[in-house]
């Protein structure tokens, strides 16, 4: 009976410690398991954490590339601000001395007499009709040479439509070499002008001389003949006053 009751013992002991060694077992696999998801847990973590930083380092080199412009900016800013004080102060200066040059002129206009200032005026107006003329000269040259430049473009169109794209080269060099042939522009303008009859009443210019005695300069053509080969009308004599004063 006691040996029995001794190998009953022994069994139970032996059953207990079996479920012990199975509960153990439990809690270790749990346990790996719960490592294993922190594991993973912990690298999720750890590429975030390495995005994070990657995308605070170049934030913080924008913003160093940001204060670098502004500073630029600044410099900049400083650099139009002195500009801007000296052109003002110029500004300042030309505006006085033109309002003191302006006095002295008025003040030496008050002190001439009325054959000096009648003088000066016509002076004045010597100038301006020679502006008047080199201006009027430039513009009749100007404006018969493109009429020239279109009747060949017209012409050279023609001939290359009737003749083919053979007959074009030889035009082209027909062109050119009456181009190299043709006389200067103020020649053929002058004796075009001189063929077409005009009117008597030319364009006569003041001119003052070194002793001061007017001499006459009688073009070959009138103002209204210039403005009629450029298509525009005579303006008034308001408005040639008006352009005489403002020269």
């Amino acid at each position: 009976r006691e040996l029995q009751s001794v190998k009953a013992n022994r069994r139970v002991q032996e059953s207990e410690g079996g479920e012990k060694n199975q509960d153990s077992w439990r809690e270790l696999k749990a346990a790996n398991e719960t490592i294993h998801h922190l594991e993973k847990e912990h690298e999720r973590i750890s590429s975030k954490y390495s995005i994070l930083k990657e995308k605070t380092s170049q934030l913080y080199s924008e913003r160093e590339r940001a204060n670098l412009k502004m500073e630029k900016l600044k410099l900049q800013a400083h650099e139009l601000n002195q500009k801007n004080l000296q052109m003002q102060a110029q500004l300042t200066q030309s505006e006085m001395t033109w309002k003191r040059e302006k006095d002295e002129i008025q003040r030496e206009i008050s002190q001439m007499s009325p054959v000096q200032q009648e003088s000066a005026g016509m002076q004045r107006l010597r100038d301006c009709n020679r502006v008047l003329i080199l201006e009027l000269e430039d513009t009749r040259c100007r404006l018969l040479e493109e009429k020239r430049r279109r009747h060949e473009a017209e012409n050279l169109s023609k001939c290359s439509r009737c003749h083919g794209l053979s007959s074009k080269s030889s035009v082209k060099g027909e062109v050119f070499s009456s181009n190299n042939a043709s006389p200067p522009a103020h020649a053929k303008s002058f004796d075009t002008l001189r063929s077409r009859n005009l009117s008597p009443d030319r364009l006569q210019v003041v001119l003052a001389d070194t002793q001061g005695s007017p001499s006459v300069l009688n073009l070959p053509w009138t103002s209204a003949d210039v403005l009629e080969t450029s298509g525009l009308q005579s303006p008034s004599p308001s408005k040639q006053h008006e352009v005489m004063d403002a020269s």
